[in-house]
């Protein structure tokens, strides 16, 4: 493959990746490798792909719109590893207080949980323009990297500061 048409299947392949986080994996792969061969076809033709299909964007967009969406169900039982994790992640203080402290801190699970949730939609709200950041390479995106993750670590910090003795059960 020529450098510009490898150029346009990867833009192809990280606005896929972004924006089919809810449809089936195996119908999604199915489409990226499609549009591998129609660009390789294209080539063997002497075309470029961008003028034979167009935006990479736009072509994601309208190829993604004919896949349905997984089930409540399956999105739940293919993202439950995340979220568990995500959870245990921020139980390690409640955990620690349990078992050395013996007492449980209702007001950091409850805080820990609505943090995660508030985490979870702001990256599925924003993941196009994370999307055409990825695409653009974007000096931001570092940026907007290292901010979540202090703002993460910092909202922790202040959840666990901010309820330390709020609805503590003690045994």
């Amino acid at each position: 493959m020529n450098v510009v048409n490898s150029a346009y299947y990867e833009q192809v392949i990280i606005y896929t990746r972004v924006q089919a986080l809810f449809k089936p994996d195996r119908i999604v792969e199915s489409m990226l490798l499609d549009v591998l061969r129609d660009i390789l076809a294209a080539q063997k033709e002497g075309q470029i792909a961008n003028n034979v299909f167009g935006d990479a964007r736009e072509l994601v967009n309208n190829t993604l719109a004919e896949i349905p969406n997984m089930s409540l169900m399956s999105t739940l039982k293919y993202y439950w590893f995340a979220i568990t994790v995500g959870l245990l992640a921020q139980m390690w203080t409640p955990l620690t207080e349990l078992l050395t402290h013996h007492r449980l801190n209702g007001a950091t699970i409850l805080a820990s949980i609505t943090f995660q949730m508030m985490i979870l939609f702001l990256i599925f709200r924003y993941r196009q323009k994370f999307a055409t950041m990825l695409l653009q390479n974007n000096k931001w995106l570092f940026f907007y990297g290292v901010m979540t993750t202090v703002l993460m670590i910092g909202g922790f910090w202040l959840i666990d500061l901010m309820t330390k003795n709020a609805l503590t059960i003690q045994f």
